[in-house]
């Protein structure tokens, strides 16, 4: 009866062996499938990014291109003009600052 008991016990302990190793066997499966899912996520990733800077880079040339010389003259016009006006209120912000620390 002992014998048996142990026999019992053995077998089950088998068998516990056996459906741990599966449940192992398909973690891994599982884990594999979903590292190779998520790297083709990624590559898509960086590849729709790729597409969208190409677009961007299109569309920014297709507007430049849309301008006619008149309006890529203000454009440049107003270009010269916004870095002018910077320099003289840097120049402004420095004259203040020379003149409120003395």
């Amino acid at each position: 009866a002992e014998k048996r008991h142990l026999r019992n016990q053995y077998d089950q302990m088998q068998n516990e062996i056996k459906r741990l190793s599966k449940d192992r066997d398909l973690e891994i499966s599982t884990k594999k499938n979903t590292e190779t899912e998520l790297a083709r996520l990624k590559a898509e990733a960086t590849q729709l990014e790729s597409q969208m800077a190409s677009i961007q880079s299109e569309l920014d040339s297709d507007l430049t291109d849309e301008l006619n010389s008149q309006d890529q003259g203000e454009l440049e016009r107003l270009t010269a003009d916004t870095t002018e006006l910077r320099s003289k209120l840097i120049e402004i912000s420095n004259l203040r600052a020379e003149a409120e620390s003395k």
